[in-house]
């Protein structure tokens, strides 16, 4: 990442803490600010998976009395705040200043992380509250669901909330050796975008952030996952209108960033659109973001149940049509222009500004190059387009159907094979009961076979859909009313 791209301005102070400073004009004369702490649930074993979520909880409580409370209350009169969130590869305070409020603002930070509460009965009654956010979070366990397909044990296929074992197993001393590790002047980075001059910035910082340095961490890095079976798809049967769906690129992709970016958006509006021309009832995302080692994308559906099979075949049409035609060189260039002015919207804006620079220093603090340039972007062709599609789709057959990860193909057609055979005892029973005798063993098996396909057609007729539809969803149905889980 060239950062003399962004016009930044920098300075390190003693304790190692970097500084990194965008002067643009702002009405308002607020700044936005980020401090970035470089480390995160991924850089934890799965036992102690919750601490850095935890410890930020008690670090970044405002909630406090005294000086803290007042500074806290003060910034919030005057237009600003401070929150924090603690992600998968780093932690972060993020908010909002008034130009002249910019020293109470470090003021609050410093007391915040050179006097933080650990006492015990605090680390008790903070794990209550954070056992209730996991509460809050077990709509999103199809989507955990989907990561543990796809990066197995490792920390990325959990919530940076943790796991309630390895929140319950949090002592008081966990937190203070985690936060004494990595809340060091030199795991930090300050981030200030809107319009303040860069001096003021520097001697503010000075004055109020010299935080301890520590040379046994700067920026750790973590155990990169293993590679995964491709493609993954999940359908929880506890969620019966939800499905997900999510590929990894397995390979840092900084030469194919832009066209993979390109390439989410176009896809989101391709099912949408398709979605849209039948008719359908749906909620739709589409994400792309990438980690320090790899990409990652993640569909998201949230459909009628008696949509759901039209949905995934949209799907398979979209994806083929990806990788054999995709666009033409207008609508291209229509949709790439889109993106750019969308783009070039949000870096103008401080906070989205301060997001992007937050963003690609975890890229660039460990080396990695991953830019946010008009130029790359601009330069997109479509054959630049069918040439990274080919390159991460097609290599390892990641859109070829939705369903094909082997695992879950087998099962759905073991399932398939167990409701017709339940089906034919069914109808040999039925014939046994009506009592109606046939010549032979053979004559009376093909009368079963021919019930069956009776059946299926007459549930193709019934519903408008394909016999491929059709059988899906009959196995679906059946499969819930005799009580099969996966």
């Amino acid at each position: 990442m060239d950062l003399s791209e962004h016009d930044l301005k920098r300075a390190t102070l003693n304790s190692g803490l970097e500084i990194w400073v965008k002067e643009i004009d702002d009405p308002n004369e607020m700044v936005s600010i980020r401090l970035v702490i470089g480390v995160g649930s991924a850089h934890m074993p799965l036992h102690k998976l919750a601490l850095p979520h935890f410890v930020e909880h008690l670090a970044f409580d405002c909630r406090r009395e005294g000086r803290i409370k007042q500074l806290s209350d003060e910034i919030e009169r005057t237009g600003g705040f401070l929150n924090a969130e603690t992600g998968q590869e780093n932690t972060i305070c993020k908010g909002d200043a008034r130009v002249d409020h910019l020293t109470d603002y470090f003021e609050l930070l410093r007391l915040l992380l050179t006097k933080p509460d650990f006492s015990q009965e605090r680390v008790s009654r903070e794990q209550k509250v954070v056992f209730s956010e996991m509460d809050e979070t077990e709509n999103w366990d199809y989507f955990y669901t989907l990561l543990r397909k796809m990066y197995g044990d490792h920390p990325l296929a959990y919530s940076p909330i943790g796991t309630c074992s390895s929140l319950i197993g949090i002592a008081q001393q966990d937190v203070e050796d985690f936060f004494q590790r990595y809340y060091v002047g030199n795991n930090m980075i300050l981030i200030c975008v809107g319009g303040v001059e860069f001096d003021e910035v520097v001697r503010a910082a000075a004055e109020k952030l010299e935080f301890a340095r520590s040379e046994s961490v700067e920026w750790p890095d973590y155990e990169q996952p293993s590679v995964a079976r491709m493609p993954i798809s999940h359908r929880d049967h506890r969620y019966d209108d939800v499905i997900v769906y999510g590929y990894r690129t397995g390979g840092y992709v900084a030469d194919d960033y832009y066209a993979l970016w390109f390439l989410s958006h176009y896809l989101q509006e391709l099912l949408h659109d398709e979605v849209r021309a039948q008719g359908l009832t749906y909620a739709f995302d589409a994400y792309y973001w990438t980690h320090v080692h790899e990409g990652l994308f993640y569909f998201y559906f949230k459909a009628l149940g008696t949509t759901v099979a039209r949905i995934l075949d949209i799907l398979e049409k979209v994806m083929l049509k990806v990788q054999d035609s995709l666009i033409d060189d207008t609508v291209f260039r229509e949709k790439r222009d889109k993106l750019v002015n969308s783009f070039r919207n949000a870096i103008s804006d401080r906070r989205e500004l301060a997001d992007v620079l937050q963003y690609n220093l975890q890229h660039y603090k460990r080396g990695r190059e991953l830019r946010h340039d008009f130029e790359e972007l601009q330069a997109l062709t479509p054959e630049r387009i069918r040439e990274v599609a080919e390159k991460h789709f097609r290599k390892q057959r990641h859109f070829e159907m939705l369903a094909s990860n082997v695992d879950r193909y087998l099962y759905g057609l073991l399932r398939l094979v167990g409701v017709y055979i339940f089906l034919a005892w069914l109808s040999f029973r039925f014939y046994s009961f009506v009592q109606i005798r046939f010549p032979s063993l053979t004559e009376e098996i093909l009368v079963i076979l021919c019930s069956l396909l009776l059946l299926t057609l007459v549930l193709v007729v019934w519903e408008g859909r394909s016999v491929r539809q059709t059988l899906v969803a009959l196995r679906d149905r059946l499969s819930r009313a005799m009580g099969f889980k996966r």
